[in-house]
Order: C-alpha cells, then sequence, then structure tokens
C-alpha cells in the first residue's frame, strides 16, 4: 500500500481554506470480520464527489479519501470562467458539479415554501444493469414538478430538483449572485418573488408595508455553512456547522421552543465543567432549518402551528465518539484488552465529575446513557443532552419533588423513577452503574459480575442507600491507586 506520510487531510483543509470551497467526508461501507475491518470512506468537495478511500480504520480511511480527492482536483485544468460566460457555465454545469438540491432547500428556506419529494421505483427493460431505476418529483402546494429517474435516491432527487430550478427560470424573475473558484461554480444564492402561476396559498401576515412573500433572514443559514446532521430523534435535530466568522465547527441543536427546551438552555449556561459539553450561545427563529437529506424541503415542521417558534443552540461539538460506539467496539473485538478495566474506571470518574458538578448546582440529569456521553478530539469525556434536567433544590430525606414519572430512556431507569413521580439525584447513580456495567461485563464471569461491590452499591433499589457521586470518585480514586501499586509490584 502507498506511504501515508503525507497528512493529505490537512493539505484539502488547507486547500478549503484558500479556495473557499466546502469539503465533505462521507461514510461507505465496513467489509470484513470483526477483528480485521476494512472501512470506506469518500471526500465530497463542493458538491463533487471524488473516488472512495479504504483503509483498516476510518481514519486511515478518510487519509486515503482525502489523497483520492487532491490528486483528482490536480488533475483538473485551472480555468476561471469569465463573467460573460457565467450563463453558459450555468447552463452546461453537470448535476455532479452543482448542488441543486442543496439550492432547493436554500429557496425554500428563504421563501417558505415547503417542497415535498414523492419518491417511487419503477421497472427499466432498457437497462441492463439494474431492474429498477429510482423516481422522484417535487410538489409545492398544488402545484407538481416534473419526474425524474436516477440510478440511486440521491441522483433522482438531485436531477429532479434541477427540474425545479429550470420550471422556476420559466415563470419567474430571477437574480442569481455566483461564487466562482478556480474548479467550479461553488456556491450560489437563488431570490426570487412568489409569482402567480405558483398556485400556492400562503396566510397573510400584518407587516408594516411587507407582504407575506418577503423572505426572511435565517441566522442560522447567515453565519454558517457545511452544514451536515448527526443526530435527530423526537427532541429534534443536531446539525454541525461551520461558522464561518471564526471557521470554527459546532453542534446546533434545533427544537421546537418550549418549556423544555429553554430549561436546556438554561441549565447549559449556567455549567462550566471540563466533562459538560460545553454551551456557547442560543436564539429562536420562526423556522426550523431542514438539510437537503431531510424527506421534505420545508423550512417549517409539516402540520405545525404557524405561531410555533424553533429554538437554535450552539453547542460544543465533540469530535470523538459517543460512549456507546466505545462500549461496542470493544465488545466486539476478540481480544482481550488488560487496559480495559483501568480504561473504563477513568471514564466512569469522569462522568462522575460531572454528575458531582450537576447534582452541587441543584439539578438532576435524568437521562444518562451512553450515547449522551462523548469524547472530545483530545479524549476527555463530555456528558450532553440536558433535555430532561429538573431541578433538585429541598430534596431531602423527607420532601421529594413531584416529578414526571416515566420521564427518561427505560433501560436505564431506576425503579422509582419508571414508577413513581418522587424521586431525587440517586436516580443518576443508578443509570451511572448501569453505564458502568456495560463498560466492564465481559471482563467478568458471571460469578465476579454479582460480586463486584461498587457497581452493587449504584445499583440499591432503595434510593437512600447508593452512595453520593463524591463518594464513588473517592472508591474510584482509591482502586485505581491500588491497581498502580499492583502494577509496579509486577515490575520490581
Amino acid at each position: 500500500m502507498e506511504s501515508l506520510s503525507g497528512n493529505y487531510i490537512s493539505q484539502l483543509n488547507e486547500y478549503q481554506q484558500k479556495t473557499q470551497c466546502t469539503v465533505e467526508y462521507e461514510e461507505g461501507s465496513t467489509d470484513g470480520p470483526s477483528h480485521n475491518k476494512t472501512f470506506t470512506m469518500r471526500a465530497i468537495v463542493n458538491g463533487q464527489r471524488y473516488p472512495e478511500g479504504t483503509g483498516k480504520s476510518k481514519k486511515e480511511a478518510k487519509l486515503n479519501a482525502a489523497k483520492n480527492a487532491l490528486d483528482a482536483i490536480k488533475n483538473t485544468p485551472n480555468t476561471e470562467p469569465t463573467t460573460s460566460s457565467v450563463q453558459n457555465a450555468l447552463n452546461n454545469m453537470t448535476v455532479s458539479q452543482r448542488n441543486y438540491t442543496c439550492w432547493l432547500n436554500e429557496y425554500s428556506q428563504k421563501s417558505k415554501l415547503c417542497f415535498k419529494a414523492h419518491e417511487s421505483t419503477k421497472m427499466d427493460p432498457r437497462n441492463t444493469t439494474q431492474l429498477y431505476t429510482y423516481v422522484c418529483k417535487y410538489v409545492c402546494g398544488g402545484r407538481e414538478f416534473p419526474e425524474a429517474c436516477g440510478n440511486n435516491k440521491r441522483d433522482a432527487k438531485e436531477i429532479a430538483a434541477k427540474c425545479v430550478y429550470e420550471e422556476l427560470l420559466k415563470t419567474q424573475e430571477v437574480t442569481a449572485f455566483i461564487y466562482l473558484d478556480c474548479l467550479s461554480i461553488s456556491f450560489f444564492q437563488y431570490f426570487a418573488q412568489v409569482g402567480p402561476n405558483m398556485n400556492v396559498q400562503k396566510p397573510a401576515k400584518p407587516s408594516g408595508g411587507q407582504t407575506s412573500n418577503q423572505a426572511t433572514k435565517s441566522r442560522f443559514l447567515e453565519d454558517f455553512d457545511s452544514i451536515n446532521p448527526i443526530g435527530k430523534g423526537g427532541f429534534g435535530r443536531v446539525f454541525k456547522a461551520r461558522r464561518k466568522l471564526e471557521n470554527t465547527h459546532y453542534a446546533v441543536k434545533i427544537v421546537k421552543s418550549t418549556k423544555k427546551a429553554r430549561r436546556e438552555v438554561g441549565a447549559l449556561a449556567k455549567f462550566n465543567n471540563a466533562n459538560i459539553v460545553r454551551y456557547y450561545s442560543c436564539w429562536v427563529e420562526d423556522t426550523a432549518y431542514r438539510h437537503e437529506s431531510s424527506e421534505s424541503y420545508s423550512h417549517s415542521d409539516s402540520g405545525s402551528d404557524p405561531g410555533t417558534k424553533y429554538l437554535y443552540i450552539q453547542m460544543e461539538f465533540c469530535e470523538g465518539d459517543t460512549l456507546r460506539a466505545w462500549i461496542d467496539k470493544r465488545n466486539s473485538s476478540n481480544v482481550r484488552d488488560p487496559e480495559r478495566r483501568t480504561d473504563a474506571a477513568q471514564i466512569n470518574r469522569q462522568v462522575l465529575k460531572a454528575v458531582e458538578y450537576i447534582h452541587k448546582e441543584g439539578l438532576i440529569h435524568r437521562d444518562l446513557k451512553p450515547l449522551n456521553i462523548m469524547f472530545s478530539s483530545e479524549g476527555t469525556v463530555k456528558v450532553g443532552d440536558f433535555g430532561l434536567v429538573t431541578a433538585a433544590e429541598n430534596d431531602n430525606d423527607v420532601q421529594l419533588l413531584e416529578r414526571t414519572k416515566g420521564t427518561g430512556t427505560r433501560i436505564y431507569m431506576s425503579p422509582e423513577q419508571a414508577n413513581q413521580t418522587s424521586y431525587d439525584r440517586k436516580v443518576d447513580i443508578y443509570a451511572l452503574g448501569l453505564i458502568y456495567f456495560e463498560l466492564i461485563w465481559n471482563l467478568f464471569t458471571l460469578h465476579e459480575r454479582k460480586k463486584h461491590k461498587l457497581i452493587d452499591q449504584m445499583l440499591r433499589p432503595r434510593p437512600e442507600e447508593r452512595p453520593d457521586a463524591s463518594e464513588l470518585i473517592r472508591e474510584l480514586d482509591r482502586y485505581t491507586n491500588i491497581r498502580n501499586a499492583d502494577k509496579d509490584n509486577r515490575t520490581i
């Protein structure tokens, strides 16, 4: 295999900064047995997908993907279109050169229109390589746009988005601002007033002299680019996005502006702890951003109240894996890791430090689980997702706060959290006991697991019998000191 001594990822990042292009990495398939896997990754520059890179680790695959992209870029003729040839360049660009789905997403955001993608498949006897093709068409209000076909879902949606663009060019006045780099048109913004041919009914908004069709600005789109989804669920969506001003990536969580969401922001804003995901800022917008991979291109949730507001929470982006991935990776390995017991104790100690801090602030997390625990690029453990945080002031053995019964992730719930409305901060200790058990479970025989005193204390059915986070930290420190002393004795 060719030497990987050159840092191609850094070179591609440097190219990105010089040309102001966008660079993304797309994970591909993972082949081979668990002990000898081959990972695949592809670099995407300005929407152009370059040849895949492979490797025995994700890092090696990413390195090779960056190398393949750089090799292809170097072999591309360095021609820059003149201003007079801009329109011809627009007309002649291929789908791979120009990201029409990204444009459609941008247009829907600014015009506050909902473009829904209707996808299907159909048999194609003329195609000798596959039995059927993918079909996609967009619908906006009562108007249907032309149908498009592709070899996969992505291509079909891209071509269908191009059809929307071409149809709108025929019926509307269009102003396009085109930004060029040495390779291709990297990005363009499209502004238009919605004409009568769109046949879209929109509620009028009484706003001093402004029509309801006037596009509203989005702070998210103005301040950030390179936006990619990294998580979604009933809580909302989380995106990795680059803030242009600092050229720094953040995690931006978008949720409906509810009491629960504002409670999360209130908790995050107060926290200042190395083992808790750092909060930076938040703001409210009238609409929720939708990525191009979403099923519909709407700036607001379908069927939501027109008066709904959306909260954008800007947080620290953790480059590393989640604790869930850490556990699964080690459990799938056939090689016994002699350091796992020590690593698990160090991880658990960092989580306990975060929980100790949360409890001292008079709060309870209520949803501790491996998916909500992450690693920074330096390997520091970070606790996140404070959507279920609740106040714990005045909690004592006599008086417990009344709370929502069954709130949290059920498999990590203590008995009292699942079945009662009165409980205290010890529900977090119970969840941590289960997490600690997962961290080390395959290091013991069944008999040894039952004898593990620390975990046994954390999983006591009666919350008053569970130790506090501070006590557990002291026990883990004592355990670590004993382990280190044993190692020193063995090396003498």
